[in-house]
């Protein structure tokens, strides 16, 4: 069960950015800058080798929000509203 200080998690914005909840349709954006080898020197999770990877994470994200991964936002680049990036306190 989620601890309920994670259940209202607010969207974070800011002159360029948007931080907000990840969401089951940013699987390509998320496996576009998963996949890059100078992203995965960088995190504590494996290369994202196919989109199927990219839907995995995020379920787990889903399942375990405020449990094993705390609180995880998307970051969208507001100008493109692309996502490019994820941020998390755990």
């Amino acid at each position: 069960m989620t601890p309920p200080f994670f259940v209202e998690q607010p969207d974070i914005v800011t002159d360029r950015l948007l931080l907000r909840r990840l969401r089951p349709d940013d699987d390509e954006a998320l496996f576009e800058y998963c996949s890059r080898e100078v992203v995965a020197q960088n995190v504590l999770f494996p290369r994202h080798q196919t989109l199927a990877d990219s839907q995995a994470f995020l379920a787990k994200i889903f399942d375990q929000q405020g449990i094993e991964f705390g609180v995880v936002w998307g970051i969208v680049w507001k100008e493109t509203n692309k996502l490019i990036g994820t941020i998390g306190v755990h």
